[in-house]
């Protein structure tokens, strides 16, 4: 059975009303799952991109709950390129596990 997560509703109720029928959290959440599996290159992609830069900016943006537990967001972005990450700590640590500063 498929965990709900907040805003699932009102994307069930959205995606009920595009496709005509009502949305599972199940229905609703397996697009995304799949989606974020699919990242990945693109993803080491963006990281590549960014280290490579000339300039780049590194923020802590601020925390938010993740499965209850309270997580940290992280950004590193250029004029073309963003990357945004959880992590559990601040700082240091944090920016290290995205994998960009040397």
């Amino acid at each position: 059975m498929a965990r709900a997560v907040p805003g699932q509703g009102r994307r069930r109720r959205i995606m009920g009303e595009v496709f005509g029928a009502p949305m599972t959290p199940g229905t609703v959440a397996s697009p995304a799952t799949r989606a974020a599996r699919n990242l990945g290159e693109f993803t080491e992609q963006v990281r590549a991109r960014i280290a490579a830069a000339s300039v780049a900016g590194f923020d802590e943006t601020g925390s938010i709950r993740v499965e209850g537990t309270l997580q940290w967001v992280h950004a590193a972005q250029t004029g073309r390129f963003s990357l945004l990450t959880v992590h559990s700590r601040r700082g240091t640590p944090a920016m290290d596990a995205m994998g960009i500063l040397p």
